[in-house]
């Protein structure tokens, strides 16, 4: 697959006087980066570097505007070049860590460049800058606030450097172990370097992106409102800005649109036919509520620039609206449900997309190419008996090949279909065997965000799923004591994966051992006892062998019955035993409750609301397919608890407007009480994952912490309050 470079066209930047020497042409392209300017520093740097290709620091510029405004893999082959030519130019070796940052499968190699870089030229301020952002990328905060300090002295009124040190302290405060000084810091940071200079809009932006405001604060709207009109050019802080009006809640629908579509069209109207500002001014019609208007410059981006990044990024935008337009098959809060009609016309629309958008000549994206040959695979595979082997095949391997931060889907999921269909074995264990260490390089990091203990569960489940999808391999080549072999080894590293036990079974069944096929088939059942879209496989291989043994289903019922109430005795046991021996006291917040019935501001709530009783706080977002699935049955467990006064019910939305949640919530009927969050969710109460779910003790501290959506919420939170209620320890304490 052939990946382009774009040719400019008609693309010119408009600036007021052509540089005259290489350092003006730098400072020039440089401006624009500081400024968030970076459309305009790849168009004029593509000319400045063909104008003054012996300078290093002009064609980093280039590469570093490149990169940022999306072109990474073209940002890529820049960035090789400019090292081959100037091999021990610090800009040469800055300009490839750059790059590499933002390529998934070079971000190992980028901060080793950088630092290489940095040593060659210490005292150079834009090199250091650069250094820290890429810090911040890579998750290296740490670090990177160390490096800050050790050269504050060298810097002592660097304003985008404070700036830098506000974005890492943002990002630090998010942090499993942060200390709770972080983000107050991260505010003084970007008052110090607005107080140094207060004209630069890069520094406007970057403080309202990282400083979270109450719902209703105008003060980083004011901030976005004057980064851009400091650089009217920047599409990212343009598309931020016309974010924050459509989020003020002081405007009328009417005022904030009719406010916000004249500010986009007169951004347009400076660059009419300019493909980069028209993509953007689209974005802003949809921000809007004016999708007439966005697609119809986004066919005017098709018509006039068709081999664009741009009209690529249209493609990939109108393949995510197929990809959405099927949720109405899988999300149960829809109704009415589809009809098997609008069911085979949606599949069929989405499958037409992909295989348009794969096909296309030029991929400015491998990201995006490999989602949609992952969504392809996944097409295919839930229509594997009507997909020829063929196209399973092609989709398995282009999905390997562009899809690198998947590693469910291709290292488990797709050999674990291939061995279904007896197809390729050899590249199918060569994929499983791939399966650890592609997950080893996904959890790099989060052990900034999760604790030891998690990450150890999530390693011991990566283990069993790859013995399981050996295991069956095995086991489908005909091998069946080594298939054994391998089941084994992964119902040791993880008892709970219902697939291995299934697997077993089948393998007892085949060699004639009845008994022990029902026993692993029992034990695999109570694993799927939970969970949306639960698995059936243990459930009908047990509902099989029963009615071969007896004759009938007579009693089937009674068994099964007999085997979810061990799996009911089980779960307590492990909820019991998941209590916190660490309990925290639940950060002090002070969030506005959502009115259903009414725009108005609703009344804030603070913790003092449960002071003394058993609360339980549900974390979600409209946008979390998983908060949204379970939401009935967090009303029902409302519904249960609301007239209980030892126990109080609370959710928090986070990242959605008000009105979205508002409209939702009426939608679907729900009533349950809803805090709209301002920050505090990142910032003081450290959610990294949706849904989450706090089961706290009358002494406010947290005693339980649930995690991801199930369909027994009801049963299991009805179990963590009834054990609080009942003195379960807590920290080695009995809870009061």
């Amino acid at each position: 697959m052939r990946i382009a470079a774009l040719s400019l066209v008609a693309l010119t930047a408009v600036h007021a006087q052509e540089p005259a020497t290489p350092a003006a042409a730098a400072a020039q392209l440089r401006s624009m980066y500081l400024q968030q300017a970076y459309v305009d520093g790849w168009l004029e740097g593509e000319k400045l570097a063909r104008r003054f290709p012996a300078s290093p620091e002009v064609r980093a510029w280039y590469v570093v505007n490149y990169a940022t405004s999306g072109l990474v893999e073209q940002a890529m082959d820049s960035a090789r070049t400019l090292v081959r030519q100037h091999p021990r130019s610090p800009w040469s070796t800055m300009a490839l860590s750059f790059a590499q940052a933002r390529q998934v499968s070079r971000v190992h190699e980028a901060v080793p460049a950088a630092r290489r870089a940095l040593a060659r030229a210490p005292n150079d301020p834009h090199l250091t800058l650069l250094y820290v952002q890429m810090l911040d990328r890579m998750g290296e905060f740490d670090r990177g606030l160390a490096y800050l300090d050790s050269i504050a002295p060298r810097f002592p009124r660097n304003a985008h450097l404070f700036a830098a040190r506000g974005v890492l302290l943002r990002s630090y405060s998010r942090t499993l172990n942060a200390d709770t000084s972080a983000a107050t810091r991260s505010r003084a940071a970007f008052a110090d370097a607005i107080r140094l200079d207060s004209t630069n809009a890069s520094i406007l932006y970057l403080a309202a992106s990282n400083t979270p405001a109450a719902r209703g604060d105008t003060t980083n709207y004011v901030l976005l409102r004057k980064a851009s009109q400091l650089s009217p050019s920047s599409t990212a802080i343009n598309a931020a800005y016309w974010s924050a009006l459509q989020a003020r809640r002081d405007l009328s629908d009417s005022v904030r649109r009719a406010m916000g579509v004249a500010d986009v069209e007169r951004y347009l109207a400076n660059r009419p036919n300019q493909a980069p500002f028209m993509y953007t001014s689209a974005g802003g019609f949809g921000t809007f509520g004016l999708p007439e208007k966005r697609e119809e410059l986004y066919d005017r981006l098709l018509h006039d620039y068709p081999t664009s990044r741009y009209a690529y990024l249209v493609r990939n935008n109108r393949l995510t609206a197929h990809r959405d337009s099927t949720r109405v098959l899988w999300d149960t809060t829809i109704k009415p449900r589809p009809t098997r009609e609008d069911s085979i016309r949606l599949k069929a629309n989405l499958r037409r997309a992909l295989n348009e958008f794969i096909a296309q000549s030029y991929h400015y994206s491998l990201a995006s190419l490999g989602d949609a040959y992952l969504t392809l695979y996944g097409e295919l595979s839930q229509d594997s008996l009507n997909a020829t082997n063929d196209e399973i095949l092609a989709a398995i391997k282009g999905m390997v090949k562009y899809n690198t931060y998947n590693p469910q889907w291709t290292n488990y999921d797709a050999p674990m279909l291939l061995a279904e269909r007896k197809l390729d074995l050899a590249y199918a264990t060569e994929l499983a065997k791939g399966y650890e260490a592609a997950n080893e390089r996904q959890m790099q990091g989060r052990e900034k965000y999760t604790s030891i203990a998690d990450l150890a569960e999530s390693m011991d489940w990566v283990k069993a799923h790859k013995h399981d999808v050996l295991g069956w391999i095995l086991f489908k080549a005909g091998r069946y004591e080594d298939a054994e072999r391998e089941l084994l080894a992964g119902r040791e590293a993880s008892p709970r994966v219902p697939n291995v036990h299934y697997h077993l079974g089948r393998v007892a069944e085949e060699q004639g051992r009845i008994v022990i096929a029902e026993r692993h088939y029992s034990k695999g059942y109570q694993y799927e006892t939970s969970g949306f879209r639960r698995g059936v496989l243990n459930a009908t291989a047990l509902k099989r062998l029963f009615e071969a043994r007896t004759g009938s289903l007579t009693g089937f019922d009674a068994h099964v019955e007999q085997l979810k109430e061990e799996d009911r005795a089980r779960r307590k046991e492990m909820i019991s035993n998941s209590i916190l021996k660490d309990p925290r006291d639940v950060p002090p917040f002070s969030l506005e409750r959502l009115r259903l019935d009414s725009v108005i501001a609703g009344p804030r709530v603070s913790r003092d609301v449960f002071k003394g009783k058993i609360a339980v706080i549900n974390f979600w977002g409209v946008w979390c397919g998983p908060c949204v699935a379970e939401m009935p049955q967090l009303q029902q467990f409302y519904e249960r608890v609301k007239e209980d006064t030892s126990v109080v019910f609370l959710t928090v939305d986070y990242r959605d407007e008000v009105k979205t949640v508002r409209d939702w919530m009426n939608q679907k009927k729900f009533t349950m009480p809803v805090l709209l969050d301002d920050g505090w969710v990142t910032e003081k109460a450290r959610i990294n994952a949706y849904p989450t779910t706090w089961f706290v003790s009358p002494d406010g501290k947290t005693a339980f912490v649930h995690r991801g959506a199930s369909d027994v919420v009801l049963e299991e939170f009805l179990w963590r309050v009834d054990m609080l209620k009942g003195g379960l320890k807590t920290g080695g304490r009995p809870v009061p």
